[in-house]
């Protein structure tokens, strides 16, 4: 449950931070925002594609969705979970990087 925890607050995070460096610059939804900062040459295909599975697997975490035990799930493992912290300091590097 510690793995689920980090993982939803990090994809929390990151929603956010998508919202707040993009102000302005692009609205809509999450995915917009991420396709936005690829095409834009800010962040990497690869490293869009795993911020998006982060921001699936968090929306995943609700518990009006949860269909199994979640002591079972195969989504809340030590390889998830730092796929989802390098994701997010993936983010933070890009977008912390001086503009080109």
């Amino acid at each position: 449950m510690t793995i689920k925890l980090q993982m939803f607050l990090l994809g929390s995070i990151i929603e956010s931070l998508t919202k707040v460096y993009l102000k302005g610059k692009c609205g809509g939804n999450f995915s917009k925002r991420t396709a936005y900062l690829k095409d834009h040459g800010i962040i990497s295909e690869e490293l869009q594609i795993d911020i998006d599975w982060l921001w699936d697997m968090r929306n995943k975490m609700h518990i009006f969705q949860v269909d199994n035990s979640e002591w079972q799930s195969a989504d809340y493992t030590v390889s998830n979970h730092n796929r989802a912290v390098k994701a997010f300091k993936g983010l933070v590097e890009k977008l912390n990087a001086p503009a080109v």
